[in-house]
């Protein structure tokens, strides 16, 4: 009898847990719990003292992974070198510059007045394709939907370049920039700065 009647209960209840659940996740959130992906568009490019903007092949993913919130509601973020999927960016006849991860990046994510601003350290490395004499260069870059400014090597020439929080539509502009090596190519010791454009599939609200 009481295990009748648990069941009659259960059948009840069972529908709006399940419904509840439902409406607790995130339109487009991506499967696994706590990661979501940023898909570029074709608004993603280089610039190397802005004479040069080499663009980067939309379709390009990276995926971000979200810890714990902290005491003060931001959101750490981590994104692991297999996490970069971005194809070779073409920069001259036969030449094409391809950028991974050197290792896991970290940063956060807060979420101010609706739109979710995003800082994220990085240590590039970018193997220059076609040429095999030319060896990878590494970069330390900070990536932020604020501002960031870099210099050429001769600090004749400033460059600042402003990103963009995700709102609504998860859309984001995410900026670096630095100076480029004295023997790098394309653009060897000038300001070079990077547009990550593009649309998460989620993103953590109301922290």
């Amino acid at each position: 009898m009481r295990r009748f009647a648990w069941a009659r209960v259960w059948r009840y209840v069972a529908g709006p847990v399940a419904a509840l659940a439902a409406l607790a996740l995130p339109a487009g959130r991506a499967v696994a719990d706590g990661q979501a992906t940023l898909s570029l568009d074709s608004n993603s490019y280089l610039s190397y003292s802005e004479s040069q903007n080499p663009h980067i092949p939309a379709g390009s993913t990276i995926r971000f992974r979200f810890a714990a919130a902290s005491a003060d509601g931001s959101v750490p973020i981590s994104v692991r070198p297999e996490d970069v999927s971005i194809a070779p960016i073409p920069v001259a006849e036969g030449l094409a510059i391809q950028y991974a991860l050197a290792r896991p990046a970290t940063g956060t994510l807060r979420s101010v007045r609706g739109s979710s601003q995003i800082e994220l350290f990085a240590t590039l490395v970018a193997t220059l394709q076609g040429s095999p004499q030319t060896p990878p260069a590494f970069f330390e870059l900070r990536f932020t939907t604020g501002s960031a400014q870099a210099s050429n090597a001769s600090r004749t020439e400033t460059v600042v370049v402003d990103g963009a929080p995700a709102e609504a539509e998860n859309h984001v502009r995410l900026v670096g920039a630095a100076t480029n090596r004295p023997d790098a190519f394309p653009g060897p010791g000038e300001a070079v700065y990077a547009i990550l454009s593009g649309s998460f599939d989620w993103l953590p609200r109301g922290l």
